[in-house]
């Protein structure tokens, strides 16, 4: 422009392979008669490279077919750009570089009869085809950012030097300003965590110092080692630090004042999460959690409108309690139309997903499984009804990308089943790295090699500690280790580790006027030194940085929230009328002793967890089934007498007969007793298990079966409710016997204090409308079975002893009558205090602490107890 030129050429800036693809374009196309030579895509080797190893002999025994595979492309790509040679004899070394070996011949020989040629083959191509004169050459070549070149690149520059080319390599110019650097400090930081945060505050104020119109050519660098490990970690701090306002979600704000290099998964992103859990949707057989995240799901049609009932949905096919749930169980509760969880859109959805996936055939192309991939996406309204933001449709535009890409690759694979092509979907979600465009920003969050040749204003590195700085070398498993090291291929030796991590730490030191390294001295429970290589810095600390956490920001971040404080923890006082009851029965008394909040929460919030289902019975249905066979048995045997009475055959045989009506039973909503080999596995453990109870019940005293499972209505503290024992037996001198059958490990101890922790048994025996001489858990549990509990005396039962010091039943009873009544009393007045009997135990079986948040309340106190 000085010179007064008004046209000029503009540079061609290109990344290398970038380069290297057109070169290979402009001499394919100068040769239009000779066969085509096909560079293939990284898709099209990735599923060549998987089929290879699911078709070697060694792939019969791989757990992990897809993930071997991803190794063994990356080995091949290393040994083609490092010229390991595959003529040598220590490809026999071990059994992994032997087997890669073989797999590395017959991926030759595919490329050779199919005339396809591999992107890490490419460089070496093309250098003999500038060697032949079959490719024209520029005048200059200038290399940016190469801090080191490999082998196959030095092969392919010189054949360019050859040819007349002159090739300038910027790196070398920027040596000499690299060794001279001297702007750097230290920072030793106590773990992870405070090292994200001083960062944070570290770029926040930076950014404060400058002025409004400079901001915008500000440029404020943060370059981690780990970037990929820790990359939703930096980006939450950084959210919290730049944009509390949009701290929930963060996906939604384009205009952020950061950016974080290396982009997440593009499988991670919930609209292709959404679209990659339609295409695995089963008609007959789904698990209840991804049902559940479907439903949940704000990317299906009618999402907006019906969000509040599909909740419901969710949650009744829960109660359900089946760990896999059909789409005719998801119809049939969705077309219920007087109920609250009634979803017609979503039923509409459904039933056209269904007829869509009906017509789909065995097998196809790729290709035409893109397609099906449209019109099942399609038939449930993906997207969703509402505009999508800016992030969501970059999403939306790169997932039909990936589907194109996946449709090319009918060259590669013939007709697939379904479940095969959507993992092959799955898998180039997966592989595929996306960060959506945004507004320029004047923090960059760099990986290494990223940051390596820039230049900023201020720079931070951070996780410089001896174990990450030099890396650790890391020798490639399937690549034999005396190629790697004679080629010095990256992470073969630590020697050469070293040799490298000085050429970067000069760099580094190299790309602003002032640098801050900094490291942490603890990661968990093992100890950090600082890197060896920084030694030379001056140390610093966070006083002289300024890098302590802001206070005063803190705290006006906490006064903007929405987050509501309640100054009184008393809620209104259960006002009931003459004769009703309160609902929840000796649970009233559990939760308020556990937690009076809990109690509060559950019986009139109305809160509770998400029923869970297990494979197979949870320790639910297991009680159920032991409470219905003992009352069978009971009912047919009547007291001791009968018991003893009777022949043992017959005895075995009626709890042969209970057990298998309790399984029937519990066989009309569980469907994995439907299945008659468990059915089976679970009649000869209740068989067991009850026969071993009875020969215990044999060593009683006289007894008879007075009260089994029955109801009646009582009031303790105030609180009208209904008790039920599991079982009330009179002994000779007329006094009652309370037996709470349970199947787990439960002892007297949990009834003591001011806040007994099962106050069940307590409760029956203070409302008892007759005298009470003792009080048992019954416990049927393999290899544990027995009474435990409290007596008058101990022959009442086996097991059960009775200490000198230990007071009689009534005194007991009179202090659970007190503590109960009190119980009661605070229940009924409205006391509902966020107070755990005892943390954090009281809390880890808790389901509410969102909504106590107990956390935040006590974070420092329920941390110190869990350490």
């Amino acid at each position: 422009m000085a010179s007064g030129r008004v046209v000029w050429d503009t540079p061609e800036i290109l990344p290398l392979d970038a380069w290297l693809g057109r070169c290979f374009r402009e001499w394919l196309y100068a040769r239009p008669r000779e066969r085509p030579i096909q560079l293939l895509r990284l898709s099209e080797e990735r599923a060549i490279w998987e089929d290879i190893v699911r078709s070697s002999p060694e792939g019969g025994a791989l757990l992990q077919i897809a993930a071997t595979a991803d190794v063994a492309f990356e080995a091949w790509n290393l040994a083609c750009r490092w010229r390991l040679p595959f003529d040598a004899t220590e490809w026999n070394d071990t059994g992994d570089s032997e087997a890669f070996h073989g797999w590395a011949m017959e991926y030759l020989r595919r490329l050779d009869r199919k005339r396809w040629l591999s992107n890490a083959q490419l460089a070496a191509f093309l250098a003999e085809r500038v060697d032949d004169g079959e490719i024209s050459v520029p005048e200059r070549i200038v290399l940016a950012g190469f801090l080191e070149r490999t082998p196959v690149e030095n092969k392919l520059f010189k054949a360019f030097e050859g040819a007349g080319c002159a090739i300038e390599d910027r790196e070398a110019e920027v040596g000499g300003e690299a060794m001279s650097a001297s702007g750097g400090v230290r920072l030793d930081l106590a773990d992870r965590e405070a090292e994200i945060q001083a960062v944070a505050v570290w770029a926040r104020r930076r950014l404060e110092e400058a002025s409004l119109e400079n901001r915008g050519d500000l440029k404020i660098g943060v370059v981690v080692p780990d970037l990929g490990s820790c990359r939703t970690h930096i980006d939450r701090v950084l959210a919290e630090v730049f944009h509390p306002d949009a701290r929930l979600r963060p996906d939604l704000d384009p205009h952020r004042l950061f950016n974080i290099s290396l982009g997440p998964r593009l499988r991670d992103y919930p609209l292709v999460d959404a679209a990659l859990r339609i295409l695995s949707f089963k008609p007959q057989d789904n698990a209840i959690e991804e049902i559940g995240r479907l439903l949940r799901c704000r990317f299906v049609a009618g999402a907006e409108d019906e969000f509040t009932r599909r909740a419901l949905l969710d949650r009744r096919l829960r109660e359900l309690r089946e760990p896999r749930v059909g789409l005719p169980a998801v119809l049939r509760l969705a077309g219920q139309d007087d109920a609250p969880h009634c979803c017609r859109v979503l039923a509409g959805r459904l039933s056209r997903w269904q007829q869509e996936y009906r017509d789909l055939p065995g097998e196809q192309m790729p290709s035409d499984w893109a397609a099906s991939a449209s019109v099942l996406l399609k038939a449930m309204g993906w997207p969703g009804d509402r505009t999508l933001s800016s992030v969501e449709y970059q999403t939306a535009s790169a997932w039909n990308d990936l589907l194109s890409e996946f449709a090319g690759l009918d060259g590669v694979f013939g007709p697939v089943s379904p479940d095969r092509a959507w993992t092959m979907v799955e898998r180039l979600a997966s592989a595929r790295q996306f960060q959506p465009e945004s507004d320029p920003a004047p923090i960059q969050v760099l990986g290494v090699f990223e940051a390596s040749g820039l230049r900023f204003d201020h720079l931070w590195l951070m996780g410089a500690d001896d174990g990450a700085w030099p890396a650790p070398s890391s020798p490639h498993p399937f690549l034999p280790l005396r190629l790697q090291r004679d080629s010095k291929v990256p992470g073969s030796s630590p020697v050469r580790e070293l040799e490298f991590s000085r050429l970067l730490t000069r760099r580094i030191l190299a790309s602003a006027p002032g640098v801050v390294v900094s490291c942490p001295v603890n990661d968990g429970d093992t100890a950090l030194r600082p890197s060896p290589l920084f030694a030379h810095l001056p140390e610093s600390s966070v006083e002289e940085l300024d890098v302590q956490p802001d206070i005063a920001y803190l705290e006006r971040l906490r006064q903007s929230s929405d987050m509501e404080t309640v100054e009184d923890d008393a809620a209104p006082p259960w006002n009931i009328l003459d004769g009703e009851r309160a609902s929840g029965g000796t649970s009233i008394f559990k939760w308020q002793a556990a937690c009076p909040f809990r109690a509060f929460a559950h019986l009139r919030l109305g809160a509770d967890a998400m029923p869970s289902a297990e494979a197979g019975l949870d320790a639910i249905d297991r009680g159920v089934l032991i409470h219905e066979a003992l009352d069978r048995v009971w009912r047919q045997l009547r007291s001791h007498r009968g018991l003893t009475a009777a022949d043992p055959e017959h005895v075995a045989a009626i709890v042969e007969g209970a057990a298998g009506a309790a399984l029937q039973s519990m066989s009309e909503h569980r469907a994995v007793l439907r299945q008659p080999r468990f059915a089976e596995i679970e009649r000869a453990r209740l068989t067991r298990l009850i026969g071993d109870w009875l020969e215990l019940e044999k060593q009683r005293q006289p007894f008879t079966v007075i009260d089994q499972e029955s109801r009646r209505q009582v009031e303790v503290g105030g609180v009208r409710f209904e008790v039920r024992a599991d079982r009330v037996d009179r002994i000779e001198d007329g006094t009652a016997i309370v037996v709470d059958y349970k199947t787990g490990v439960h002892g007297p101890a949990e009834w003591e204090g001011d806040r007994p922790d099962e106050p069940q048994l307590p409760l029956y025996a203070v409302t008892a409308p007759a005298p009470v001489s003792g009080v048992f858990f019954g416990v049927l549990k393999t290899g544990n079975t027995g009474f435990r509990g409290t007596a008058v005396s101990e022959d009442l039962v086996p097991g059960v002893r009775v200490g000198e010091n230990d007071p009689d039943m009534q005194e007991r009873i009179g202090d659970w009558r007190g503590a109960l009544d009190r119980l009661g009393r605070d229940f009924m007045s409205g006391v509902a205090t966020v107070d755990p009997k005892k943390l954090p135990k009281t809390c880890m079986h808790c389901s509410l602490p969102s909504l106590c948040r107990i956390d935040e309340l006590t974070g420092a106190a329920v941390e110190g107890d869990l350490d």
